[in-house]
């Protein structure tokens, strides 16, 4: 899957888009290769070059663990990371609020 060629144009039209869920080709974080999360890091990265506010891309397929990216950018919005891992189906940031969506 390309996510920057798939889907990249028709998103970066979202201005305010930050997270991106939805059921990706891994059936699990504990099931990528090394050269799989490696490609998939990669086109995160490209696919948040054309999205300016994206700060995830989380995978929410049934298995667990997901593939979760969290995009890391500088004040000037340029990015410096993006680094992949196991989630939970949570949102990164908030791993001690599991609902924080909820009302309190």
């Amino acid at each position: 899957m390309n996510l920057k060629a798939a889907i990249s144009s028709e998103f970066s039209e979202f201005g305010a888009l930050q997270h991106l869920y939805y059921e990706g080709p891994y059936s699990s974080y504990s099931e990528m290769s090394e050269e799989e999360k490696s490609e998939y890091t990669s086109q995160v990265k490209e696919f948040a070059e054309a999205c300016t506010n994206l700060k995830s891309v989380n995978d929410v397929g049934v298995d667990l663990p997901n593939v979760s990216t969290r995009v890391r950018r500088a004040e000037s919005g340029e990015i410096e990371a993006v680094e992949i891992g196991a989630g939970f189906g949570m949102k990164i940031g908030y791993d001690d609020e599991a609902f924080p969506w909820a009302p309190q």
